[in-house]
């Protein structure tokens, strides 16, 4: 299969459940490395986490706050610190 976005990362707000899951997955099956963010979701996070794995890709669940800019920041830091960049 054809993987376009291998070697890539991308950070996908939201992506605990539901529509955000779902994009996250696809993304991973298109070989993206995600970072996910959720805010009070930390288990439904740790498991679109496992299931992201399951593509061969890294997968990282970070805690944030979109309403606080501050929390934005600390997120895209760890993320960055993690895979070393963002590309989405």
């Amino acid at each position: 299969m054809d993987k376009p976005l291998a070697g890539k990362t991308v950070l996908v707000t939201g992506a605990a459940k539901r529509i955000g899951r779902a994009i996250a997955l696809v993304l991973a099956e298109s070989g993206a490395n995600v970072a996910i963010t959720y805010l009070s979701s930390q288990q439904e996070a740790e498991a679109t986490v496992r299931s992201l794995a399951d593509w061969d890709v890294d997968a990282l669940a970070v805690r944030c706050d979109l309403r606080n800019p501050e929390n934005i920041e600390e997120t895209v830091a760890a993320v960055v610190e993690e895979f070393g960049q963002i590309d989405v």
